[in-house]
C-alpha cells in the first residue's frame, strides 16, 4: 500500500490540532530548546535603596510581613532594608526587579500561596 502525500492544508490542520493538545496538556511538544549562555544575556540586578523598597512594597499593597514572605526573607530583614540598615543582595534584588516590572506575578503568587498569613 502506498502512503498518500498530505496537502499543505492537511498538514497545517494536523499541526494546529497538535498545538491545541500541547496547550491543553494532552500532549507534549516533540522538540524543546534549552537557552544557553551564548544565547542569553544577563544584566546585574538593579540597586534597591530603602526608598525604592518602601515604594515597591506600598505600590504592591503588601504589609512588611507579606512582602518578606513573598521574597522568602524574614520580616526583620525586610524591615532592615526599609530602614537602610542593610541592603538586599543577589536573589532578593532580582525578585524585587521582577516584582517592579511584573507586579502581577508576585501578587498572583501571594494570592495563590497565602504567604504571610498566620496559621491559627
Amino acid at each position: 500500500m502506498t502512503k498518500r502525500k498530505q496537502t499543505i492544508e492537511q498538514r497545517l490542520l494536523r499541526s494546529m490540532k497538535q498545538a491545541v493538545e500541547i496547550h491543553q496538556g494532552k500532549a507534549s511538544a516533540a522538540k524543546s530548546h534549552t537557552i544557553t549562555a551564548r544565547e542569553a544575556t544577563s544584566t546585574p540586578a538593579p540597586h534597591f535603596d530603602k526608598a525604592r523598597i518602601v515604594q515597591l512594597r506600598e505600590r504592591l499593597g503588601l504589609s512588611q510581613a507579606v512582602f518578606a514572605g513573598a521574597l522568602n526573607v524574614g520580616v526583620r530583614t525586610a524591615q532592615s532594608w526599609e530602614q537602610g540598615l542593610r541592603v538586599p543582595e543577589g536573589p532578593a534584588m532580582r525578585l524585587m526587579e521582577i516584582a517592579e516590572k511584573q507586579p502581577a506575578v508576585l501578587l498572583r503568587y501571594v494570592r495563590e500561596t497565602g504567604v504571610g498569613k498566620r496559621e491559627r
